[in-house]
């Protein structure tokens, strides 16, 4: 194989991980495992600088399949024995310095990409969250459409138009909603699905068509749940398809950890149950995961994703969501593990209900959040109960990070809304808002601190250690701005505190 430098650039801007380099026609790299001569360096599988006359030496005296890795530099050989890279091949003849900083810095951002992706699988985060993570890795949009041709959701940015095209290309590729199919269709489609072994094409009557989107299918112990679709490139390296791969396995691992699942539905293996008004079963499981911006057509009344079970027996579900269901007579959706939880109210006095929820929820080691979504601007009383509610379920001292990242999650969903609505003024601090139009770098600053001392549920400790800064360095920067507004935050009623808390989201959100 006969690979200048021109093209080892162009091959390592695309993140391929497959490199082999040699400036020798007669050379033939493949199968080449180690030096004869210096067979104990090489079992220690490091990398050392060989001139072009080595390199043909050992192609012709040796069985070509024993050296490791030939390599000019110091490269980290990890990077590549355990990720199952073939080989980087430089020879002395090369501009080394150049190529080096390449290599080294495209092997730092896959190490940095997967370890990313590692962590966010092993965390037990929402498979959202891990295909969020996943999309920024790609520079890519995913979208998630399970088994029988639903959109699940999406990850990156996805417009209207684009989930259009992710359609037009399931269609093109012979993968159609099943309702739309007829029982032969369905049978044929469901050929092809279980047939395939490579995750990046699909045959089509015989035919290999070729991907202008990616298209994996996710598994469950052979069983098809789902299928993502990568949005976004005419063609991917060989690196981007060699990393989806990878997450298609990362996310598959995880679907096998619901094993108790298998006699449900096939799509709902996952865990996801829907207990709806209309089911005579009162477990009934539905297709997918609920999508971001479920607008309510479909009428929940509860919907669950038990926390950190290794069983999820009928009897358990039963006796956790039965008080849960007596309770709520509106759309309702809980998550586990931290992630955000829905609560779509029926009025907003509500504050029974949710005292009883949080007594449920704590019984049955249930983790609640803040709602996902709002539809009107109306609802931030109960959008501030839901935090209130959040912050008090959560322990403070082991989960202060985690915590200041839920209140950030909530202000981006309320600052979302207040982006495409009329803010009622009787809803704002006139005041701060005035305060806040001089756009004072230091002011700004002190604004964002009021934001999480609110979050904080007014507790300057804890406020202090989520802006890692000292208690009475944040107390006299409040007490400064308390005097300029002609408020005092550490006496504030409820609607005062809702009224702030408010005030400061508009005014971050109109500075970002």
């Amino acid at each position: 194989m006969r690979m200048n430098l021109h093209i080892l650039h162009d091959a390592l801007s695309e993140f391929n991980p497959l490199i082999l380099a040699s400036d020798s026609p007669e050379l033939n790299l493949e199968g080449i495992r180690y030096l004869p001569n210096k067979e104990e360096r090489w079992s220690t599988e490091y990398m050392y600088a060989v001139t072009a006359q080595e390199l043909i030496s050992a192609y012709y005296q040796t069985d070509k399949r024993s050296l490791t890795f030939l390599c000019q530099g110091n490269v980290d050989p990890s990077l590549l024995t355990d990720k199952g890279w073939s080989a980087i091949i430089i020879l002395e003849s090369a501009n080394y310095n150049e190529v080096f900083d390449i290599v080294q810095n495209t092997f730092k951002a896959y190490r940095k990409w997967e370890e990313k992706l590692s962590e966010a699988a092993l965390s037990g985060c929402s498979f959202k969250a891990f295909l969020d993570i996943a999309s920024s890795v790609f520079r890519v949009p995913i979208a998630l459409i399970n088994c029988i041709g639903r959109f699940v959701f999406s990850a990156g940015e996805l417009s209207a138009s684009s989930l259009d095209s992710v359609w037009d290309s399931l269609r093109y590729k012979g993968i159609f909603p099943h309702d739309m199919l007829s029982p032969e269709e369905r049978r044929f489609l469901n050929s092809n699905l279980n047939s395939r072994h490579d995750p990046f094409t699909l045959w089509v009557s015989g035919r290999q068509q070729e991907n202008i989107d990616v298209i994996v299918p996710l598994y469950n112990k052979s069983t098809l749940l789902c299928t993502m679709v990568f949005m976004g490139y005419s063609t991917f390296s060989k690196g981007q398809l060699s990393l989806m791969y990878y997450l298609q396995q990362r996310i598959e691992s995880i679907f096998d950890k619901f094993s108790d699942f298998e006699s449900l539905d096939a799509a709902s293996a996952h865990g996801i149950i829907d207990i709806s008004s209309e089911s005579e079963d009162p477990i009934e499981p539905i297709m997918g995961l609920l999508p971001e911006r479920w607008n309510g057509k479909k009428q929940f009344s509860l919907l669950v994703i038990p926390f950190e079970r290794e069983r999820y027996s009928k009897v358990f579900l039963n006796d956790v969501l039965s008080p849960l269901y007596a309770i709520l007579t509106a759309p309702t959706a809980f998550i586990h593990n931290s992630e955000l939880i829905f609560v779509e109210p029926d009025t907003l006095d509500a504050t029974a209900k949710l005292s009883k929820i949080r007594k449920v929820l704590r019984s049955n080691g249930l983790v609640a959040g803040v709602s996902s979504c709002f539809h009107d601007v109306s609802f931030v009383r109960w959008a501030y109960h839901q935090c209130k509610m959040a912050l008090d379920l959560r322990p403070a001292p082991a989960e202060a990070g985690g915590l200041y990242f839920f209140q950030e999650q909530y202000c981006q969903c309320l600052c979302s809304i207040l982006n495409r609505s009329t803010v009622p003024e009787s809803l704002c601090n006139f005041s701060l808002l005035q305060l806040a139009q001089k756009k004072e770098k230091r002011l700004m600053a002190t604004i964002h601190d009021l934001r999480v001392f609110l979050a904080a549920g007014g507790n300057f400790s804890r406020a202090s250690d989520l802006l890692q800064i000292h208690r009475n360095t944040l107390k006299t920067r409040l007490e400064k701005l308390s005097r300029l507004i002609g408020m005092e935050f550490s006496a504030l009623n409820e609607q005062e505190f809702i009224s702030l808390y408010l005030t400061c989201l508009i005014i971050e959100g109109q500075s970002n």
